[in-house]
C-alpha cells in the first residue's frame, strides 16, 4: 500500500478529533469567545483542503490506470476539486470505473448510505459534546440538528434509472424518494444539499482568499432573513464534507477490490 493509498483511506474526521484535543485547555471564558470563529474557520479550511487533495489524488489515480481516460484528463482543464461540479465529476467517474470492471456492481446501497449518514451525525455529535469550542455554538448546533433531522441515505447518490449509473452524489429535494418525510423535512424548505454545498464553496473561497479583510460587505438584514442563510453553519459544512469523504473512501476501496490494483503495486 502506497502513501497515497493510506492518505485516501484516512477519514477526514481525524481533523475534528485533533481540534478537540488542541482546544481541550481552552477555558471558554468570555475573553476567549473571539477564538471560536477563528479556530472553527481554521478547522473548516483544513477539512476542505484535505478533501480537495484526496479527490485530486483519486482523479490522478484513475488517469494513471485508465489509458483512454488519461487522454481526456490531460486535455481538459482540471481545477481544484473544490466546487460541487468538480467533486461530482470525480466521484461519478470513480463509480463508472468500477462498473467497467464489474457491470453488476451496485455499491453504496441504501443501507450503506444510511450508515454513512448515521456515522456523520455521530461524528459531529461527538465533536459538539467533547470540544469546548462548541459552548459558543449551541444555537448553530440546534439549527443543524433541525436541518438534518430527517436526512437519511436516501439523500445520497442519484442513479440513472435506465443504466443504473451514478449521476450525482447528492440528490436534490425534487429527487427525494423518502415520501414519509418529504413534507416535514426542514432541508427541503430551504434548499438541498447541492445548494448547501454551493454556499459552503462560496464561504470556502471567502476564507481561503481572506476576502473579508478588505471587502466590507457584511450581510444585510434582507440576506440574514433568507431561508438559505441557514446553510451558514459550520456543523452543516462539516456534515457535507464527512459524507463526501465517506463515499469517496468506500468507492475507492471497492475500485481497488474489483480492479486488483493493489496486487499490481
Amino acid at each position: 500500500m502506497t502513501h497515497q493509498d493510506i492518505f485516501i483511506k484516512t477519514p477526514i474526521t481525524g481533523i475534528l478529533e485533533e481540534a478537540t484535543i488542541v482546544t481541550a485547555r481552552c477555558e471558554m471564558a468570555m475573553h476567549e469567545q473571539p477564538l471560536c470563529d477563528y479556530i472553527m474557520q481554521s478547522i473548516f479550511l483544513k477539512m476542505t483542503g484535505f478533501q480537495e487533495q484526496k479527490l485530486k489524488s483519486i482523479h490522478w489515480m484513475l488517469a494513471t490506470e485508465d489509458y483512454d481516460y488519461r487522454y481526456t484528463f490531460l486535455d481538459q482543464k482540471n481545477r481544484n476539486a473544490s466546487d460541487y461540479s468538480d467533486k461530482n465529476k470525480i466521484l461519478v467517474k470513480l463509480y463508472a470505473s468500477i462498473r467497467n470492471y464489474d457491470s453488476t456492481y451496485s455499491g453504496l446501497s441504501e443501507k450503506d448510505r444510511d450508515s454513512i449518514v448515521a456515522k456523520a451525525k455521530k461524528d459531529i455529535e461527538a465533536f459538539y459534546q467533547q470540544s469546548k469550542l462548541c459552548a459558543w455554538l449551541q444555537h448553530d448546533y440546534l439549527a443543524y440538528e433541525e436541518m438534518i433531522a430527517h436526512v437519511s441515505g436516501k439523500c445520497l447518490m442519484l442513479f440513472n434509472a435506465k443504466t443504473s449509473m451514478a449521476t450525482h452524489f447528492f440528490k436534490t429535494c425534487e429527487n427525494c424518494e423518502n415520501a414519509a418525510v418529504r413534507d416535514i423535512c426542514k432541508l427541503k424548505k430551504v434548499g438541498s444539499f447541492v445548494d448547501a454545498h454551493d454556499a459552503m464553496h462560496r464561504y470556502r473561497n471567502m476564507c481561503a482568499h481572506n476576502i473579508s479583510s478588505y471587502k466590507q460587505d457584511l450581510p444585510t438584514l434582507n440576506t440574514l432573513s433568507q431561508k438559505a442563510y441557514t446553510f451558514d453553519n459550520y456543523f452543516i459544512r462539516f456534515f457535507l464534507l464527512i459524507c463526501i469523504d465517506s463515499m469517496a473512501i468506500r468507492l475507492y476501496e471497492d475500485y481497488n477490490k474489483v480492479s486488483g490494483r493493489l496486487f499490481r503495486l
